[in-house]
C-alpha cells in the first residue's frame, strides 16, 4: 500500500474481546479511502515486562520518525491495577524518536471510589491524563470536551470525534432474521460488571426496566456481552412474574449482535429513534426501538414521535461506569 502511514499503538489487550483493537481496525478500513495506511502495534509489557517492552518500543519508534502515532489510552491497557504511571514514559519515548503523537482517550474520566486505594487510583489516573494531554500533539476525545470534569477551559489540542458501537453494518448482517418482537419494545444491555459492582448494576437495571415497563407496557430485555450469563439466574428471578421478556446471550460475534438487535416487528407503528450517550461515544438505531445500554453509560436520552421524555422512563439517568474495556 502506498498510502501515508499511521501507527495505532495499543497496550495490553482486553479479553475475551478487545473493543479498542476493533475500533482501530474499523478506523483503518475507513482511512484506506483517504489514502492512509493504519498499522496496529502493541507495547507488550504484560509478556515482556516494562523494561524490555520499552527497549523494543524505542527500537521500533526509530522507524516511525515523522509519522503520526495514535496512542490508545485506557487505564487498564497501560497498568495491571489501574495505576498507568508508565504511560507518560511511552509518550516521552515516542516524542524523543521524532514522531507526531496523538492520544485517543477511550477512558474519559478517572475511576472513582470511596476506599483509600480508589482515591489514590483516581489521582494517579487524573495526573497521567493531564500529562498525556500536555505531551501530545493532538488529543482525541469520544465525548465533547465540555462534558469532561478534568479539562478546564478550552484545549487547542483536543478534538471531539464521537464513537459508536463496534458492530458491522453490512447488508448481510442486517438482513438476517432477528428476534421477533411481537410488537414489544426492546432494551439491550451490553455487558455487566462482575462481583459486587455487578450485583449493584443488576439492581439498577431491574429497577429501571420495571419502571419503564410500568409506563410503556410489555418490554423485551436483551442482555449480552461479558458476565451476562453469570447474571442470568438473578435476572430471571428478579423479573419472574413481570411483563418483561428476558433474553440472555453472553459474548457474541459482531454479526450475531446485529442479528439479535435487528428485531422483526409484527405490527406497524411510527418510526422511533433511541439516542444514547456514554463516556466513550454515541450511537443511534433508527430502524427499531432498541436502546444500547452499556454499564459505561452516564447519560441516556430518548427522542421519538410520541414526545416521550427519557426522564419519565429512567429515573436518575446516571449508571455505573465500566471498570474494564467494554
Amino acid at each position: 500500500m502506498s498510502g501515508q502511514r499511521v501507527i495505532a499503538l495499543l497496550g495490553r489487550p482486553d479479553a475475551p474481546t478487545d473493543a479498542v483493537e476493533e475500533y482501530c481496525r474499523y478506523l483503518g478500513e475507513a482511512l484506506v479511502a483517504e489514502d492512509f495506511e493504519l498499522i496496529i502495534e502493541r507495547v507488550a509489557w504484560p509478556e515482556s515486562g516494562w523494561r524490555r517492552a520499552m527497549r523494543g518500543l524505542r527500537r521500533r519508534a526509530k522507524g516511525w520518525r515523522g509519522a503520526w502515532v495514535l496512542v490508545q489510552y485506557t487505564a487498564l491497557a497501560w497498568s495491571a491495577r489501574g495505576f498507568p504511571l508508565r504511560f507518560s514514559s511511552v509518550l516521552k519515548t515516542l516524542k524523543a524518536a521524532g514522531v507526531r503523537v496523538g492520544v485517543v482517550f477511550h477512558d474519559m474520566e478517572a475511576n472513582s471510589g470511596t476506599r483509600v486505594i480508589d482515591r489514590l487510583r483516581h489521582r494517579a489516573q487524573l495526573h497521567v491524563m493531564l500529562k498525556a494531554l500536555r505531551f501530545s500533539d493532538c488529543a482525541v476525545f469520544t465525548v465533547p470536551l465540555g462534558k469532561t470534569s478534568w479539562i478546564k477551559g478550552e484545549s487547542r489540542k483536543g478534538c471531539f470525534i464521537p464513537v459508536g458501537a463496534n458492530l458491522p453494518t453490512s447488508g448481510e448482517a442486517n438482513s438476517r432474521k432477528g428476534i421477533s418482537t411481537g410488537g414489544k419494545l426492546s432494551i439491550a444491555v451490553f455487558s455487566i460488571t462482575g462481583g459486587k459492582s455487578g450485583r449493584w448494576e443488576i439492581e439498577r437495571i431491574v429497577e429501571a426496566v420495571r419502571f419503564a415497563a410500568s409506563r410503556v407496557g410489555n418490554l423485551r430485555l436483551i442482555v449480552l456481552g461479558r458476565n451476562a450469563q453469570d447474571a442470568e439466574a438473578e435476572l430471571k428471578h428478579r423479573f419472574h412474574g413481570s411483563a418483561v421478556e428476558l433474553h440472555v446471550m453472553g459474548v457474541l460475534p459482531g454479526e450475531a449482535v446485529v442479528r439479535s438487535l435487528s428485531v422483526k416487528r409484527q405490527r406497524r407503528s411510527r418510526k422511533r429513534d433511541w439516542h444514547f450517550f456514554h463516556h466513550r461515544g454515541r450511537a443511534t438505531l433508527g430502524t427499531c426501538w432498541s436502546a444500547f445500554w452499556r454499564t459505561s453509560t452516564t447519560a441516556l436520552r430518548l427522542r421519538n414521535g410520541a414526545g416521550l421524555r427519557i426522564s419519565n422512563i429512567f429515573r436518575g439517568a446516571r449508571l455505573p461506569r465500566a471498570t474494564r474495556n467494554s
